[in-house]
C-alpha cells in the first residue's frame, strides 16, 4: 500500500484572487511544518497553489512539478501573436481569409475537472509512496465525491455533487491510501493528534 498527501491550498488573497494572503502564508507554513518529507512534489499550475508548493519545497528541499490534471480554474489567456500580413499583399482575394483563432483558449469547466480527477486517479498508483499533491478545494471534493463510488458525468450529477459539496467540510489535509489490489480511500490528517 502507497499514501499520497493532499493538500488544499492555504487561504487566498481577497483582493488578488491568484495570490495567498498574509494569513494563507502563515497557514501553508504551519502545514508544511507537520508534513513528511514528500518524495514527488506536483501541484496544480494556478499560482495560488503553486506558491504553497514553493513553501513545502523551501522547507524539505523538493522540486515542486505542475500537473495539469490537478487544474481547477480558468485558464490564462495566450498572449497575442503577429498578425500575418493581409491576404491581398499575399496574393490571396479578402474573400478566402482565414478567421482569426480565438485569443482565449477556453474557459475550464466542470467536465474539464472531472476528467483531471479521472486522470488523477489512473495515474496516481504510479506516484512513489509519499507523494504530496497540492490542490484546489473543489478539486479535493470531487475526488473524495469519485472514491466514494459517485460519478459526475451527466448534469445530474454534476447537481447532485455540488449539492454535496456546499455541505462537506473542507480539512487542509488528506491521506489517499492506495492498496495493492487498487483499491483507493481517503482520510482527513488530524495534525492536532499526530505523533
Amino acid at each position: 500500500m502507497k499514501t499520497l498527501y493532499l493538500i488544499r491550498h492555504a487561504e487566498k488573497d481577497i483582493a488578488d484572487n491568484q495570490q495567498l494572503s498574509e494569513q494563507g502564508r502563515k497557514q501553508a507554513i504551519e502545514t508544511t511544518e507537520k508534513l513528511v518529507r514528500p518524495a514527488k512534489l506536483y501541484a496544480a499550475e494556478q499560482a495560488s497553489a503553486l506558491q504553497m508548493a514553493q513553501i513545502i519545497c523551501d522547507k524539505w528541499h523538493v522540486r515542486p512539478e505542475p500537473l495539469a490534471c490537478l487544474n481547477q480554474l480558468a485558464y490564462e489567456p495566450t498572449p497575442e501573436e503577429p498578425l500575418l500580413a493581409p491576404p491581398m499583399m499575399m496574393g490571396m482575394p479578402a474573400a478566402f481569409q482565414i478567421p482569426p483563432e480565438p485569443k482565449e483558449k477556453p474557459l475550464f469547466t466542470f467536465e474539464n475537472l472531472n476528467s483531471g480527477v479521472d486522470t488523477f486517479l489512473k495515474i496516481a498508483p504510479k506516484f512513489p509512496h509519499r507523494t504530496t499533491c497540492v490542490v484546489h478545494e473543489k478539486w479535493l471534493h470531487l475526488l473524495l465525491w469519485r472514491v466514494l463510488g459517485f460519478r459526475a458525468d451527466t448534469p445530474q450529477e454534476e447537481v447532485a455533487f455540488h449539492k454535496w459539496q456546499a455541505i462537506t467540510p473542507s480539512p487542509e489535509a488528506w491521506y489517499l491510501h492506495i492498496g495493492d489490489s487498487w483499491e483507493t480511500w481517503l482520510q482527513v490528517i488530524d495534525f492536532n493528534n499526530q505523533k
